[in-house]
């Protein structure tokens, strides 16, 4: 059992919970104040890397607000708009606009969404790579949903980052063999949702209506963690944390004291037993769930 070590830190601050209708435990919009005091903690502990994305609702705009320059940002957009694909010079504007609102002159990383669309757009593929030689961005990756999107992708361009899916009940990437594939390609490995936007956290009593097919799940995942002395906040922490494989972790935070608790987590070894593995879309994938 170990502290984690924040002078070398994987962690990437995710900015997604920064606006009021992300994850199903966010209620309101966060105050540039408690920004401040996020962004203000996270680089006192060395969490360098923070992640962002155009479409977040004004978000960028108050994080350029708040001397961020000194950070590593990763943002994302995706190519299309109202269902159609967007044009090259669409895509400089969107990057535009992001280093504007952002107040800084280059990203770490631009991340494409859908990225499968290039396949038959692949001009914009060229965009993004004249973009990245031109210091709009240091690196061009991906922010992925499944294997079966990276396969498609994989196939016509090899990014330098991949953001994916990594957590407890969630390992389709690592069954697929992509983690390995992708350390031995040196791609960038950036877990995300590893507290599957709060779920894996929830008391399984509190679960929104749409879980509640799953309750008896949670309550045998509650119960395991119980009995081997482990927290739901250590175990999804420890999940990634451990892989060396995974070259960061996206955290999300909804105030300064979450941060605080996690900064205090322990990492700790164990065995996840194949019952946790709950490799069912409707669970895993945000994206199918409905309102909660």
């Amino acid at each position: 059992m170990k502290i984690l070590d924040y002078k070398n830190s994987k962690l990437v601050l995710g900015t997604a919970q920064f606006e009021s209708n992300y994850g199903i435990t966010s209620k309101s919009k966060l105050s540039s104040g408690e920004m401040k005091k996020i962004l203000r903690s996270s680089f006192s502990r060395k969490i360098e890397m923070l992640d962002t994305a155009a479409d977040y609702d004004k978000v960028e705009e108050s994080l350029g607000n708040l001397q961020i320059k000194n950070m590593k940002i990763i943002s994302k957009a995706s190519i299309v708009k109202n269902k159609i694909i967007i044009k090259k010079n669409d895509l400089e504007k969107t990057i535009n606009r992001t280093l504007k609102n952002l107040q800084v002159k280059s990203l770490y990383a631009f991340l494409l969404r859908r990225p499968c669309l290039l396949i038959n757009n692949k001009g914009i593929l060229k965009t993004l790579l004249k973009l990245k030689e031109k210091g709009f961005y240091s690196k061009i990756g991906f922010s992925l949903y499944s294997p079966d999107e990276l396969k498609k992708i994989y196939k016509i361009f090899k990014p330098d980052i991949v953001q994916i899916p990594i957590n407890i009940i969630d390992n389709r990437f690592e069954r697929s063999g992509w983690l390995d594939i992708l350390k031995k390609d040196k791609v960038e490995i950036h877990a995300r949702s590893i507290f599957l936007q709060g779920l894996l956290l929830e008391d399984p009593q509190n679960l929104p209506l749409y879980f509640q097919k799953y309750k008896s799940f949670f309550l045998k995942l509650e119960k395991w963690f119980k009995q081997n002395k482990i927290s739901n906040l250590e175990a999804c922490l420890s999940k990634v944390f451990l892989d060396e494989r995974v070259s960061n972790i996206v955290i999300g935070i909804n105030n300064k004291a979450h941060l605080d608790e996690i900064v205090k987590t322990n990492i700790k070894n164990f065995t996840t037993p194949k019952w946790f593995l709950k490799n069912e879309e409707k669970l895993i994938n945000p994206k199918l769930w409905s309102l909660v």
